[in-house]
Order: C-alpha cells, then structure tokens, then sequence
C-alpha cells in the first residue's frame, strides 16, 4: 500500500470514512486544548482506513500530512481556523506542510514548480501569513502559535 499515489490515497481516506473520523477526533482534541502527533493520525488511518501508514518512510510522512491538510483546507471554506494547527511532530512543531498550506489555498493555480519555489520560500511564506493573520510577525513559530490559539479558541466554547 506504500506505493499508493497520494491523490489515490486521499480518494481511499475520503470514500472509506476514515478523514470524518480522524476529523472527529481533531475536533475532540481541539476541545480539549490539546495537541496531536501525526503518529496518532497515522494510528487513527491505520485502524479504520483500507490504508496501512508507514511513517518511518516519505511516503507515509506524506500521507499524513495530506490526510490533515484535506480537512484544513475544508475548515479554510467554512472560514474556520487550520485545525491541523494542532497536529504536530515528536519535537512538538508543525511540519512544514502547515505553513505551506495557506499559500497553496490563497494563490491561483500556477505552474507547479514554481507554486513549490514560491511556497517553500520562507520570506514568502512569513509575508503571507502577516497579511493572513493582519499583524507583522517576527517568525513563522510565531504563526502557528496565532493560529493554535485560533483552534483553542474556536473550537474550546
């Protein structure tokens, strides 16, 4: 199953469910006000879904990330915080797929290597979030933080 595209595993993780329940848990954690490692999401994939995560291998470490940006970019429509804010690594910080994240949202379709360059610079990415979040902010940790307080806060009530 490693060798699945990631578009065919977003098709899998979407049609059997599985990206409702692991959304169901983010929203419960989120209420909580706690933090999620993408080692839990990829255990939540590999008990319900028709998927088996690896995330010793780049691949799995990519699904992952792809599995929580699909339900971030769903929140980003219904104007709600990222909730993948809260999904995190062993060392407690995003992966950098989060901070890309707005950039692919926000920007038109445009030729894919040079989408990759300009949202894998962090300049870009900083000047982007600043205008996203209204406030210059000093370091792309500082946009998470914002942005995790955002999730607390929203889904916390």
């Amino acid at each position: 199953m490693h060798s699945l595209t990631i578009s065919n595993f977003l098709r899998a993780y979407k049609k059997s469910g599985t990206k409702d329940v692991v959304y169901e848990k983010l929203r419960k954690r989120a209420q909580e006000r706690k933090l999620m490692y993408y080692s839990e999401v990829a255990q939540i994939i590999n008990n319900f879904g028709q998927v088996v995560i690896d995330l010793e291998q780049s691949q799995g470490r990519l699904q992952v990330g792809a599995a929580v940006g699909v339900i971030s970019e769903d929140e980003y429509n219904q104007n709600r915080p990222f909730i993948s804010a809260m999904v995190v690594r062993k060392d407690g910080k995003p992966g950098e797929g989060f901070f890309r994240l707005l950039c692919v949202l926000t920007k038109p379709p445009c030729f894919r290597p040079l989408c990759e360059r300009h949202c894998s610079n962090k300049e870009n990415l900083l000047k982007l979030w600043s205008e996203y979040h209204s406030k210059k902010l000093k370091d792309l940790n500082e946009a998470w933080i914002i942005e995790l307080k955002k999730v607390f806060d929203y889904w916390g009530k």
